[in-house]
């Protein structure tokens, strides 16, 4: 056992070690730039309002924030790339072990397990959908799964307590998964299947046993799924949302027939008929040749033989169960009967909307049992083979064809493009200490600004702004669809756009600086020419043109009336304010004659609640198209209490 630890553990730390040889920190797609300065990134990701735009609730960042934490101590003493370096092989010897241990507990050869392992590892699935695609939630999920359905099957069996402690503290290390719903019903429904067939055959043990694991797996992890219920993102329920999210999984599963997904692959990263810039991408065209297409069918071939041969096996119903519903699944609203059934599960479950990427979030179901039965089947051949030479020559072959050679990118690196790894520019981190020097609580507007929320920059990066971990300052710098910042973000593109910006606007978003950013791809993501927004900010008499820090320049609001929390009326008091906390604000007013607004300049949410002398102000409205606000009436000094009210003790 230990020897196979290790092997696991040098393999994953070789393979991670390729991936990083530029000594380059890996930045792109959704995620965007997490590990650039993981201190800001944990900042961000554990306060429930999302620090980006305008600040609008957003429960599911919660269980990032564990992880940056975690990282940014080990970058006190290493730097960003190597600490991603160590986790990303941290990831890949997790999901190699976790294979071998559960196909171990199952009942499968020591061989057989080992070959389970690697070969969850070294697969088109997980090297285009897991690993290129570059959803963290996605690959912690591939990661933890099988360390969690290995426990789980530990603690219903035995009832080991020590197992089931260890369930529950994996599930915080690996809280990245929940980020994403769809992954967490992944991991989950492989359990489910083993307790119901167990329940089945009568272990009415595992009944108790799965009802107190997962009680206790719900406290544990009540810090994100409490919010997650109280404050749900406002999207999740929206009906329109809804009919999007089945046409956005109908789109997608053009691409993932089940001929494609019975070999682990995908359109969009195997067809150039369906994705005509795949000559371009890091392996062009090579998978469209015989050769991967006659070993992709190899591969399906053992597997099957795997299957065929182990259905006398006690765990052939439980990984058989999870085939079948992992391909079900995953196949989208491909024949045959996806379109009915997702029609009716988004329909009468519009939870299961999170789904609208089926093959992308479920696959792994698919791709666990798959391993299994690939492992099984490369034994039952070689034992077919009387020759002790030919049987570890048949099945060297087959594991260098399946493992090495179709998947030749991930021994390479070359499954990520050349713009994933990045070195950012010092001048982004002298502006940001520059902001720093300046106090105050104030927003910063990158221009020109975008269309979507996707931007491409002259040093390489491509993928989600990285602002947000670039700048400690709040930035308004990306297009995010959410309840009223929407709306705001697109009124000021265009006024900015049509070069019609004034200071109320400004004002109005708690904006101090303007940053023009020269160093974007404008004619890549669509936005204004960088020469045409310069000569209109220059020309703004109500900016006054600061510094240059490279391709950075700074202009500053001339008349800006700071803060996050202002007052509006014809005669407005004085006043002061402080935070008590993330999300709570003491305001101090002296001396008020007549009523007045006060305004919160984060993201309308009628959760955020003014309080006087414990009585809570019931005029609480919108001001600006999306800022908070409440009308006070009250003469004299007092005091308000501003407070976001989602946990009961808030």
């Amino acid at each position: 056992m230990k020897r196979i630890l290790i092997i696991f553990l040098l393999l994953a730390s070789v393979i991670s070690l390729i991936w990083f040889k530029d000594s380059l920190l890996f930045a792109t797609a959704e995620e965007g730039m997490t590990f650039y300065r993981s201190e800001r990134t944990a900042e961000v990701y554990s306060n429930i309002i999302y620090d980006n735009g305008t600040g609008f609730v957003e429960p599911l960042t919660l269980p990032r924030a564990p992880l940056y934490y975690f990282s940014s101590y080990l970058e006190l003493l290493l730097p960003n790339y190597i600490v991603q370096q160590i986790i990303f092989a941290l990831l890949i010897f997790s999901a190699i072990y976790g294979v071998y241990l559960l196909a171990s507990e199952l009942g499968f050869s020591k061989k057989v397990s080992s070959i389970s392992g690697l070969f969850y590892f070294f697969n088109l699935f997980t090297m285009s959908q897991v690993w290129k695609r570059t959803v963290y939630s996605g690959i912690f999920a591939w990661a933890y799964l099988p360390i969690f359905l290995v426990l789980w099957i530990k603690w219903l069996k035995r009832g080991e307590y020590v197992k089931l402690v260890i369930l529950l503290l994996t599930s915080l290390i690996f809280s990245y998964i929940y980020a994403n719903p769809g992954f967490l019903l992944a991991l989950w429904f492989p359990a489910i299947i083993y307790t119901s067939i167990g329940v089945f055959k009568k272990h009415t043990k595992y009944i108790l046993r799965s009802l107190i694991a997962f009680i206790l797996w719900m406290l544990v992890n009540i810090w994100w799924i409490y919010p997650y219920i109280s404050a749900p993102n406002p999207r999740y329920g929206d009906t329109n949302l809804l009919e999007k999210s089945f046409e956005s999984l109908r789109g997608v599963s053009v691409s993932f027939p089940l001929s494609e997904i019975l070999l682990l692959k995908q359109k969009g990263y195997f067809k150039s008929s369906y994705n005509p810039q795949m000559a371009e991408t890091s392996w062009g065209l090579w998978y469209e040749d015989l050769l991967p297409e006659i070993i992709s069918l190899m591969i399906l071939s053992i597997m099957l033989i795997g299957w065929w041969n182990s259905r006398k096996k006690n765990y052939w119903l439980f990984i058989s169960s999870l085939a079948f519903v992992g391909l079900f699944i995953s196949k989208g609203t491909n024949p045959p009967f996806g379109y009915v059934f997702f029609n009716k599960l988004f329909t009468f479950f519009p939870i299961f909307q999170v789904m609208r990427n089926s093959y992308e979030k479920f696959g792994i179901v698919w791709l666990l049992p798959y391993s299994f039965f690939f492992g099984l089947g490369v034994e039952v051949v070689s034992t077919r083979i009387k020759s002790t030479i030919n049987k570890k020559f048949i099945s060297g072959m087959i594991l260098l064809l399946a493992m090495t050679i179709l998947v030749w990118p991930m021994w390479t690196g070359k499954l990520f493009e050349k713009y994933y790894f990045v070195s950012i520019p010092k001048y982004y981190q002298e502006l940001n200490e520059f902001l720093y020097l300046n106090d105050g609580d104030y927003r910063i507007l990158i221009a020109p600004l975008l269309p979507d929320h996707g931007v491409a920059l002259n040093w390489g990066y491509r993928g989600d702004d990285p602002s947000i971990f670039l700048f400690d300052k709040t930035a308004i710098s990306k297009r995010i669809t959410y309840p009223f910042y929407t709306e705001k973000y697109d009124e000021l593109k265009k006024k900015i756009d049509e070069e019609e910006t004034d200071t109320k606007t400004l004002n109005q978003l708690n904006i101090k600086y303007i940053v023009l950013n020269k160093d974007y791809r404008w004619d890549i993501v669509g936005t204004k020419e960088i020469d045409m927004t310069e000569e209109f900010l220059v020309a703004n008499d109500q900016l006054k043109y600061i510094d240059s820090f490279v391709n950075l320049e700074l202009y500053e609001n001339r008349e800006y009336l700071g803060g996050i929390i202002t007052l509006e009326g014809d005669s407005v008091p004085e006043f002061e304010y402080r935070k008590l906390g993330k999300n709570k604000f003491e305001v101090l007013i002296s001396e008020a004659k007549e009523s007045f607004t006060l305004v919160l300049k984060n993201n309308y949410d009628d959760r955020w609640q003014a309080r006087v002398s414990g009585d809570e102000l019931a005029s609480h409205h919108i001001i600006y198209g999306y800022a908070n606000a409440w009308n006070l009436e009250m003469k004299g000094s007092y005091r308000v209490v501003l407070n976001l009210k989602i946990y009961p003790w808030d």
